[in-house]
C-alpha cells in the first residue's frame, strides 16, 4: 500500500512539474500540504489568539507608537499585512500565505539541487506536519512563526550567495528579535561554504553587520518613542526567567533523554 501511494505521489508531481513548471508546482504543493495540515488538526477557527491579537492590532497601524504595543519591535509581518490590506481581522491570512511559501520554498530548493521528487516531497511533508506549521496554523492562530521560518530557511538555503543570505536574515530579524541567536550558526555555515575566499571573515562581518543595522536602528528609534513590554530587559528579568525555569525544570531529564536520540 505504501509503495502504491508513493508511486501515485511521484507520478502526480512528475506530471505537475512537466505541465506547469517547478515554481508553480511548488506553490500548488504548498497549498495542498497546508490544506492537509489544517484538515489533520481540524482547523475550525481563524481568530487571532494570545500574542497574535497584538500582532493583528499592530497591523492596523504599524507605526502608531503611542499605543505601546508589546510587539512593536516585531514589525515586518504587521507591515506586510498593512501594505497588503490584510489588517485586523484579515491578519490571519498572512501567516497562512507564508506557510504556503515556506512549504513551496522547501520543495523548490531541494528540487533545484536535483534531489529526487520523493525526497523533496518527504522533506516538505516533514515541515508541513511538524510544529513548524501546525502550531502557528492550528494552535496559536495569528502568530508570526511561519514568516520567521520562511526567511530563516532562505537565509540558510541561499548561503552560497552571501548578500542574499544576509538580506533574508535581515528580514527574519525584523520579524522577531530572537532570530539573533541563529546568527553565529548562519555565519559558520556561510563561512564553511566560502572559507577558501580571501578576507572572507571580514567580508562576512561587514555584510551581516549591515544586515543587522535596520533592526538596530528601528529598535533604537522605537525605544525612544514607545514603552515596549517585550524588550531585552524583560527577557533577562527575574520575572520572566524564574517562572520559565520552574515550569521546565522537571522536563530536563526527558529533554536529555531525547536529545541524543535525535542527533
Amino acid at each position: 500500500m505504501v509503495q502504491k501511494l508513493t508511486r501515485k505521489i511521484h507520478s502526480f508531481l512528475t506530471s505537475l512539474e512537466s505541465k506547469v513548471g517547478l515554481l508553480a508546482s511548488s506553490l500548488l504543493l504548498g497549498v495542498m500540504m497546508l490544506l492537509l495540515a489544517m484538515l489533520y488538526i481540524q482547523q475550525s477557527s481563524f481568530n487571532a489568539v494570545g500574542l497574535g491579537t497584538y500582532t493583528a492590532e499592530l497591523s492596523k497601524h504599524p507605526f502608531r507608537f503611542a499605543a505601546n504595543n508589546p510587539l512593536q519591535y516585531r514589525i515586518l509581518t504587521p507591515f506586510i499585512a498593512y501594505i497588503t490590506f490584510l489588517r485586523g481581522d484579515l491578519f490571519f491570512i498572512v501567516p497562512l500565505l507564508f506557510s504556503i511559501f515556506l512549504l513551496a520554498a522547501v520543495y523548490y530548493h531541494y528540487r533545484k539541487l536535483n534531489y529526487e521528487i520523493m525526497d523533496a516531497f518527504i522533506m516538505t511533508a516533514l515541515i508541513g506536519f511538524s510544529g513548524t506549521i501546525l502550531i502557528s496554523v492550528g494552535i496559536y492562530t495569528g502568530y508570526i512563526d511561519s514568516i520567521t521560518y520562511f526567511f530563516i530557511f532562505l537565509a540558510f538555503a541561499k548561503a552560497a550567495r552571501i548578500k542574499s543570505s544576509a538580506f533574508f536574515f535581515c528580514m527574519a530579524l525584523l520579524n522577531h528579535e530572537a532570530n539573533i541567536v541563529l546568527l553565529p550558526g548562519l555565519l559558520l555555515y556561510v563561512w564553511y561554504l566560502h572559507k577558501t575566499e580571501k578576507l572572507i571573515v571580514l567580508k562576512l562581518f561587514f555584510i551581516f553587520l549591515l544586515a543587522c543595522l535596520p533592526f538596530i536602528g528601528y529598535r533604537y528609534y522605537v525605544s525612544h518613542h514607545a514603552d515596549v513590554l517585550y524588550s531585552f530587559d524583560f527577557y533577562f528579568s527575574d520575572v520572566n526567567i524564574r517562572p520559565l525555569i520552574q515550569d521546565t525544570l522537571d522536563s530536563i531529564p526527558i529533554a536529555v533523554f531525547y536529545c541524543p536520540s535525535s542527533v
